[in-house]
């Protein structure tokens, strides 16, 4: 049943990744709208799907796991086409804001359906191969979606609605009696103070891969764009990310796997901070520097990827993840909404200034961590 999951998540991010990172280029060549429009418009897409996220646990509990992912396929699809007869920013806003809600609320009732399908410290091991069939999606629909917009931009929506309309098809086979029931009442989920401080914690410690993945994965092809750069630089770099995880996040996973729990916490706070370290490399007039960027944001995110939905379900406990993950992926949601307008309308003033950004959030990093580690007293058994 995991494997069927994840082959829907594939399909769903390869849409996702087929249309989205270009969606700022559609509404300012096709559509016509501004450049602030068209940040504001992608910006909303990611924010509106976060927010979502935090009330997904009790969409889950009145309309069923199946349900809902049918439903979030089908309407986003239906959205995508009409998405090509709408004209003016609002029109167009809305329309990002319902796609953004529907990949949301698909996204975290995949990670809910995983969790509570991964059985005996599985869990690592299913977020690992996810995250493997997400970067799939991520160089293939890049490519398709870079070659359709030298062909025709505007089939961008269209071709995204087909593959959505697919994978609601995908959904539709699945088994609903196989599905694990989560119809507890959330206000059942008992939570004491010295849980929820490490809750918070464990929220401020993970966002800084969120923000920097908002600012190179929604920004990049907009940021290029605007430069002397060929438009098939774009694919290249994401082909590069999605091809190093399909190569080595299996080996990843292995040593990961291999660590105690009480270490995760410091492997979370050591991976970031290299992370942040690989802002240094950040230049758009260099594509050597970029792809030494991308090579070190890379093997970063085959650790803080699966090990943050890990660690987050782990925080939640089994009775605590339809309340506590979508409340992370809300945070997250908004750390790379931030992250996204900055790639888009704000890059040419931050400038030079990329290393005060990252020596500043590698503090916050350590502080995070630190105190992370010392409420939960070095573990993670608390929760």
């Amino acid at each position: 049943m995991v494997k069927n999951i994840i082959i829907s998540r594939f399909t769903g991010s390869l849409a996702y990744y087929s249309f989205v990172p270009f969606l700022a280029i559609y509404l300012v060549k096709a559509k016509e709208i501004s450049q602030a429009d068209a940040a504001i418009a992608v910006s909303l897409l990611i924010l509106s799907g976060r927010v979502s996220s935090l009330f997904s646990g009790i969409v889950i509990i009145r309309t069923g796991l199946k349900r809902l992912l049918l439903c979030g396929y089908a309407g986003c699809s239906a959205v995508c086409v009409l998405l090509t007869l709408l004209e003016g920013c609002v029109a167009l806003s809305l329309a990002s804001m319902i796609i953004g809600i529907s990949f949301a609320l698909c996204s975290i009732a995949s990670k809910i359906l995983i969790a509570g399908l991964s059985q005996g410290g599985k869990g690592l091991k299913a977020f690992g191969y996810l995250n493997v069939a997400v970067n799939v999606a991520s160089a293939l629909g890049t490519v398709i979606a870079d070659q359709t917009s030298r062909i025709y931009i505007n089939l961008l929506p269209l071709l995204a609605g087909v593959v959505l309309a697919a994978t609601a098809l995908l959904i539709a086979k699945l088994d609903e009696q196989r599905l694990p029931l989560h119809r507890k009442k959330l206000e059942h989920v008992q939570t004491v103070s010295g849980q929820i401080r490490m809750r918070l914690l464990f929220i401020l410690a993970s966002l800084s891969p969120w923000l920097i993945y908002g600012f190179f994965f929604n920004g990049i092809s907009y940021q290029l764009a605007t430069t002397s750069a060929t438009g098939h630089r774009v694919s290249i770099l994401f082909s590069l990310n999605a091809g190093l995880i399909i190569v080595f996040q299996t080996i990843v996973l292995h040593y990961i796997d291999r660590i105690r729990k009480d270490g995760l916490l410091w492997v979370s706070c050591i991976n970031q901070l290299v992370l942040c370290a690989s802002l240094m490399f950040y230049q758009l007039d260099s594509f050597e520097a970029l792809i030494m960027f991308v090579v070190v944001f890379t093997f970063s995110e085959m650790v803080w990827s699966p090990l943050n939905d890990y660690l987050s379900a782990e925080f939640a406990g089994p009775d605590g993840r339809e309340s506590f993950m979508p409340v992370c992926n809300f945070v997250w949601g908004i750390a790379e909404s931030l992250g996204t307008f900055i790639g888009i309308s704000g890059f040419n003033t931050l400038g030079k200034n990329l290393p005060i950004v990252a020596i500043t959030v590698a503090a916050i990093i350590l502080a995070t961590h630190f105190a992370l580690a010392r409420a939960a007293k070095i573990g993670i058994g608390g929760t």
